[in-house]
């Protein structure tokens, strides 16, 4: 118990000690503050920073709370920079807890506190009203200059200028710099642009995938002390991105176009149908790729209408790579920037294929009432159908085979049933990849029954 008023008073003195060692100096209307150090002196004082811009008169302000309980006097005095030296006293309080100034210019400030007792001390303090410049060369109505303009590039030219502040040592007023730097990063209202070293390369910002929609770049920049400026530039395209989408024509259901299946396969004749899906073009090229006809001026159409929706039918079993050439609006040349746009994926038109069935009842299931042949991409198509004694009981000569609904069992398109039994037909046919049917299995027999199955 003897050892408690020792503890007490250690406990008050250490209390007492941190009070005076850091800085009673305040300010709320401050927009950041740091700890300074000096190389003679040891205290622990504070430079605040108010963020400023460029024809704005910010004016700094502090509060120094009394080291204690009581009252206290205190007196204000600026720093001289011309006579290293503190200048004369312009404010002065008695009597009170603490002492505020406000209006106070860029500069170190020294308030002599005391009590006229047992306290007689000083507190330093500095002002910094920090200016950070950003700037983006731009032309007089904001834009991008066109010399920093092409069908290749896009150039972007910033410039980012920090504020220097230095303070001095309050013995020996030896001048020390505050550091201050600053990052940046370019930015767009532009969500799908990628903007090349954003944060690393300020001037020239070179990009070689300019945005084919008009985009304002944004600059910003934040120095040391967490003050941000803006600034930004307009830049109204002329490059364009050629795009297309595709539709394949359903011949065999719906007959209309429906989505192309995965990966993008049909037979022939394969009907296409474009759908333009560019951005900023204004003159157009379309090349459908068909290595047949490259000399058929069809496949190749120019249109400056953006909603046309070209039609084009593949007969060839082959793979087919459409193109479409976009080019802009320039009003800088008299050529606009021109882009083009292939499938990665090919159209494919499959070879042909024909197989006859060997059986078929016109009184069985829905499925098989009707003697048809299965086939792929076959352009013309000639079946004669004999009985066993020779007779011609059904003939046709196709060019659209999605369009013949096969013999149905009656002899010559009548209504007269032929009897079952089995049937010998003769198939002549040529694919779109000129590949011949006629002999072998194209010649067989095929059989007739009648009933319910």
């Amino acid at each position: 118990m003897r050892y408690f008023p020792v503890i007490i008073f250690s406990a008050f003195f250490c209390l007492f000690q941190i009070q005076l060692l850091y800085s009673q100096v305040s300010s709320a209307a401050a927009d950041a503050e740091k700890f300074i150090s000096y190389k003679t002196y040891t205290g622990n004082d504070k430079v605040f920073i108010f963020y400023s811009s460029p024809g704005s008169d910010r004016e700094g302000s502090l509060r120094v709370d009394a080291p204690g309980p009581g009252v206290f006097d205190f007196s204000w005095s600026a720093f001289d920079t011309l006579t290293l030296d503190w200048g004369s006293v312009f404010k002065t309080e008695t009597g009170v807890a603490f002492s505020t100034a406000g209006g106070l210019e860029e500069g170190g400030y020294r308030i002599d506190v005391s009590n006229g007792t047992d306290v007689d001390t000083s507190y330093y303090s500095w002002i910094f009203i920090d200016n950070l410049l950003v700037d983006v060369e731009e032309t007089p109505d904001g834009r991008i200059k066109t010399s920093k303009i092409s069908c290749d590039l896009l150039t972007l030219n910033g410039a980012v200028e920090v504020d220097r502040f230095s303070y001095y040592d309050p013995v020996n007023f030896e001048k020390i710099e505050l550091i201050n730097g600053a990052s940046f990063l370019w930015t767009s209202d532009n969500p799908d642009l990628i903007i090349p070293n954003a944060s690393r390369i300020l001037n020239p910002n070179t990009t070689y995938r300019p945005p084919v929609v008009d985009t304002w770049y944004i600059l910003t920049a934040v120095d040391s002390f967490g003050m941000e400026d803006v600034d930004s530039v307009f830049y109204e395209t002329i490059h364009v991105e050629a795009e297309f989408t595709y539709e394949f024509f359903d011949k065999e259901d719906t007959n209309e176009y429906v989505e192309a299946p995965t990966p993008p396969h049909s037979d022939a004749p394969l009907k296409v149908r474009f759908t333009n899906a560019s951005t900023n073009g204004y003159k157009f090229e379309w090349i459908f790729g068909d290595s047949a006809s490259m000399n058929n001026p069809e496949d190749k159409i120019a249109t400056e209408d953006i909603n046309f929706q070209p039609e084009y039918t593949y007969k060839i079993p082959d793979e087919y790579y459409p193109v479409l050439v976009a080019e802009s609006l320039n009003p800088y040349s008299e050529k606009g920037c021109v882009d083009t746009f292939r499938l990665e994926e090919p159209l494919i038109v499959i070879p042909s294929e024909l197989e006859a069935p060997n059986v078929f009842s016109p009184e069985g299931l829905e499925q098989n009432r009707y003697f048809k042949v299965k086939f792929k991409s076959i352009k013309e198509f000639h079946i004669r159908i004999y009985s066993r004694t020779g007779n011609l009981v059904y003939k046709q000569d196709i060019t659209d085979l999605y369009s013949w609904d096969g013999w149905d069992g009656n002899i010559l398109n009548s209504n007269r049933p032929a009897p079952p039994g089995a049937y010998y037909y003769i198939i002549e046919a040529t694919g779109y990849d000129e590949v011949r049917y006629n002999k072998g299995p194209y010649k067989g027999v095929v059989y007739l029954f009648r009933g319910k199955n």
